[in-house]
């Protein structure tokens, strides 16, 4: 009975462990609140949807849904941090979709490492080095591609997102306040230069930064943000229980791979991001996500819960 019972068991944990992953790719609409000490916020929470990882190729077209129904509504402001095609192939579809989205305020994006480099994973010796150099390092620069990314930016910027590499910009919210995105390159690429916007910051607007990585976000500190948003670290992408992740690819502890922290001594959110590259592209006890942040102001009136945004997932 034993021999019989032994592999049945481990055919049904298998079999669990294959679920669990097959729902943490879906991603979700995942709503966060935090409020700021920030006079530039208007008396109702702003809604941002931060958007992140979605390393879209022909084979994960899929992940667009979420976007698409995203789009179902208008968002206060849309901010995306990188890594937004895995081929050349993905460029169009992912810039089409999330030119899609509706903002009030517009739509940002800065460029995440996948954005500049192709990591080669064509036998399995390669993918074992990839994958462990991304364990180590969030890269892996002798089995990488560069990429051009003017094609990028351009379908982007052609669909209405605007691309910040390392500049800064400012709009209105509703209500009269202002603010300012200081948009970063890529950090894990070593794109990143925000000592160029130093003494740039308005400090009567709401200050928000976006980088891919949450990676020498110490640098930031000059610009005065009150919040950081990036990804890269796909929430650790495998959670192990007690352990945390197993890596995180950034400067992020294992124990505080995605959500809202304290990182540098700056307020961060650290999205799950939408997908995952070619060469590990599952996920284990870490939720694809698309976020909505949903800020107010301190001692401003209390968000009615009986709005929070629909809840959804994605089949893949």
């Amino acid at each position: 009975m034993l021999p019989i019972a032994f592999p049945a068991a481990l055919a049904a944990a298998a079999l669990l462990v294959w679920l669990r992953v097959r729902r943490n790719v879906r991603p979700r609409l995942k709503v966060r609140a935090l409020e700021l000490d920030c006079p530039a916020l208007p008396e109702r929470p702003l809604e941002i949807l931060h958007v992140s990882d979605l390393h879209i190729s022909r084979r994960t077209l899929w992940r667009l849904e979420a976007l698409y129904r995203a789009a179902g509504r208008e968002w206060d402001l849309v901010l995306a941090s990188g890594d937004f095609a895995e081929e050349p192939q993905g460029i169009e579809p992912v810039a089409r979709a999330l030119g899609a989205l509706r903002s009030r305020c517009g739509i940002w994006a800065v460029l995440g490492n996948h954005d500049y480099l192709h990591y080669k994973a064509d036998t399995p010796a390669r993918w074992l080095q990839v994958l462990l150099g991304s364990l180590r390092h969030g890269r892996c620069d002798r089995l990488s591609l560069e990429f051009e990314v003017g094609p990028l930016v351009e379908s982007l910027e052609r669909h209405g997102v605007r691309v910040l590499r390392n500049a800064v910009e400012e709009g209105k919210l509703d209500g009269g306040g202002t603010f300012q995105i200081f948009g970063i390159d890529d950090p894990v690429t070593g794109h990143d230069n925000p000592r160029r916007l130093y003494g740039s910051q308005d400090r009567c607007a709401l200050r928000l930064a976006l980088t891919h990585a949450p990676t020498r976000l110490g640098l930031l500190r000059p610009l005065e943000p009150h919040l950081v948003l990036c990804g890269h670290t796909h929430g650790g992408q495998v959670r192990l229980p007690w352990l945390g992740a197993v890596s995180t690819g950034s400067q992020a502890s294992r124990r505080a791979a995605g959500g809202l922290m304290t990182q540098d001594s700056l307020r961060v959110h650290i999205s799950h991001g939408a997908g995952a590259g070619v060469v590990f592209p599952w996920r284990f006890g870490a939720q694809a996500e698309i976020t909505v942040l949903r800020l107010g102001r301190n001692g401003a009136r209390k968000p009615d819960k009986t709005k929070t945004p629909e809840r959804f997932e994605v089949k893949p």
